[in-house]
């Protein structure tokens, strides 16, 4: 037996019991130590203890729960005895604690009721259903049939010849110096200059340098900064900062004046013409707002199988739901608008399902406490780890909704106010903190576990994806990102004459080709920016359809030949929200195989303005 001091076994503890990030107070049986995923760790590393070396007190000094171990992870709605979870890689939970007869009939077409025990302002709502936007109503939306099949393919996108623009696994961050910074800043502004270039070599012009003095007009490219530390970005407070490669990072001060619209953020790169005599001062004639990438390119034969093709659509319109989170009201953990949505789902036949974080959000009162709880044996609150929330709050719901539907495929995308998962910009895709899980031999317990099903293997269903991403959907492009982009850009914009701003707020990132082009961002926001992995937030190609949830007013339009469509959120507090239907007509025929005789094997399918119909409806 070791003679450490029970100080040093309270810090080991406090370590090895990590699971969830961000947790105020990790959760352990401080009255049954025996039975605790702690003292299971510490015997795979040799230790052995007895009750006088490490006492109950010492575990309460260091701020641990005293609910038992074997409580938090047995399933709610079965008596609390320590179930074991199965460990497997398509995973069946125990159904969630819902005090009615089966899960299966909470979402069923017949049915789309909460829990009977709920209660509040969302159970009470009378206007579900109800559409408060749509685009290209004439078009109609999807005849819902009973073909069970699955009818598209969902991966990421990634443009052939080009380094991927996404996070495939977790990374460290929080490490990136000064230096880093200015190259990922250089990189950005470098690789938007050499377009510009190409593009006034058509018209025999080219750059200058910024800063230089010259009587007749020229053009010159750099990034916007506001010339007050401290304050908003106005009309009279803007500088351009040229690279430092061929400007030595020199500054201008831009005159707008004789604009009669512009849109202007800090960070946003731009190519300006104008006189600057002085060498200190632009007066600016036309702005180029950015240069965005072309539309993704398909052959021809293979838009003509997925639209065409017996064993993919079929010439029947492709169906996709989009929700942003959070998935349950602020005044309690039952998570009914989920339900309630798949129950939409189910109902609807719809070919694909996009879930936006968070998930378990970070600002919810129980997830900021620290402490959630989940209902036990009879009325009985437990209190419970993060990952334990998600598994019967999110995953075991999944696998309940997958029983009764075999068609559906969903796609997973996390947000920085998930409070279980890394915060940082760019995200990797949800995994399992612990890999296979840490299995306690007394409890039989997995630990470390999302548990989330139909994610390997020919039966796929279920697309974990990072934030941001760029998904195909067939031959559709769908681009991503979880963050309130759009509201940070707003709060620290200036815009003149631009007509829709909300639709000219989600055009930015199409202009500047990533998905967060801030810099820096604005008090009010909360993205943890790392400059290290600027690149997994480009976009490679415009996308078809552009998902930025915001708090914003929730829209659908078109702009760049892409559809912007802000869904809004499913909760807003203790009410209801909004979600998004999607659908995309097939391509015409005839045309098609017409295009198939032509010299070309690839070709842009966007015409998405022409072919996609969305109703934006109330939960």
């Amino acid at each position: 037996m070791k003679s450490d001091s029970s100080n040093e076994k309270i810090e080991r503890v406090t370590e090895l019991f990590s699971l969830a990030p961000r947790t105020a107070k990790p959760i352990l049986n401080a009255n049954s130590l025996k039975d605790s995923q702690t003292l299971a760790v510490m015997s795979m590393e040799g230790e052995s203890f007895s009750d006088d070396e490490l006492s109950l007190d010492d575990i309460s000094n260091i701020g641990l729960a005293k609910t038992p171990s074997k409580f938090l992870m047995s399933p709610p709605s079965a008596p609390l005895s320590g179930t074991k979870r199965p460990n497997s890689e398509t995973v069946q939970t125990t159904p969630l604690p819902v005090k009615s007869s089966k899960t299966s009939e909470l979402l069923s077409p017949d049915s789309m009721q909460s829990p009977p025990d709920a209660t509040g302002v969302y159970n009470s709502r009378s206007n579900r259903g109800q559409v408060v936007t749509q685009f290209n109503k004439e078009l109609g939306h999807a005849v819902t049939d009973k073909d069970t099949n699955r009818r598209c393919e969902v991966r990421l996108y990634n443009r052939e010849g080009e380094e991927s623009t996404h996070v495939e696994a977790r990374y460290r961050f929080m490490y990136t110096g000064l230096e880093e910074r200015a190259r990922a800043f250089e990189q950005i502004l470098l690789s938007f200059q050499e377009q510009m270039s190409e593009r006034l070599k058509e018209l025999n012009q080219e750059l200058s340098p910024v800063g230089e003095p010259r009587q007749e007009s020229v053009w010159i490219t750099g990034r916007i900064l506001c010339e007050a530390a401290e304050g908003k970005l106005n009309p009279a407070s803007v500088l351009l900062e040229g690279s430092r490669k061929d400007s030595g990072g020199s500054r201008v001060e831009l005159d707008l004046r004789n604009l009669k619209s512009f849109a202007l953020f800090p960070g946003q790169v731009i190519a300006v013409e104008g006189v600057n005599s002085s060498g200190r001062r632009m007066v600016v004639s036309r702005i180029a707002e950015g240069i965005p990438r072309p539309l993704a390119s398909t052959p021809v034969e293979s838009v003509l199988d997925y639209n065409y093709g017996k064993t993919w659509l079929n010439g029947k319109p492709l169906s996709i739901m989009v929700a942003a989170g959070p998935f349950t009201t602020s005044d309690n953990l039952h998570y009914e608008p989920l339900r309630d949505l798949l129950g939409q789902v189910n109902q609807n036949n719809s070919d694909v399902l996009i879930l936006i974080g968070p998930f378990l959000d970070a600002e919810h009162p129980e997830f900021a406490s620290g402490e959630p709880k989940l209902q036990g044996e009879g009325d009985s609150l437990v209190t419970a780890d993060y990952y334990t929330v998600f598994v019967y709050r999110v995953a075991s719901l999944l696998s309940e909704f997958f029983k009764i539907n075999s068609r559906a495929q969903v796609v997973l995308v996390p947000s920085i106010r998930d409070i279980h998962h890394d915060f940082v910009y760019p995200q990797a895709p949800f995994t399992d903190k612990i890999p296979k899980g840490l299995e306690c031999p007394w409890t039989k317990e997995f630990y470390g576990m999302l548990e989330i099903p139909s994610t390997r293997g020919l039966e796929k269903r279920v697309h974990c994806v990072p934030n941001p991403c760029t998904l195909s959907v067939n031959e559709i492009t769908i681009g991503i990102t979880s963050n309130d982009i759009l509201f940070d850009i707003s709060s620290d914009s200036i815009h003149v004459n631009t007509g829709n701003r909300l639709v000219r707020l989600a055009e930015h990132l199409l202009q500047a080709q990533n998905f967060y082009p801030l810099f820096p961002s604005n008090p009010n926001s909360t993205t943890p920016v790392d400059f290290r992995q600027s690149a997994k937030w480009k976009m490679p190609v415009t996308p078809d359809i552009l998902l930025v949830p915001s708090k914003l007013a929730y829209f659908a339009k078109t702009s760049q030949d892409c559809l912007c469509i802000n869904p809004g959120y499913i909760t807003k507090g203790i009410s209801a929200g909004t979600y998004a239907q999607i659908t995309v007509h097939p391509n015409p025929r005839a045309e098609l195989e017409k295009l198939t005789q032509g010299p070309t094997s690839s070709i842009a399918f966007g015409k998405i303005r022409q072919r996609a119909s969305v109703d934006i409806k109330r939960i």
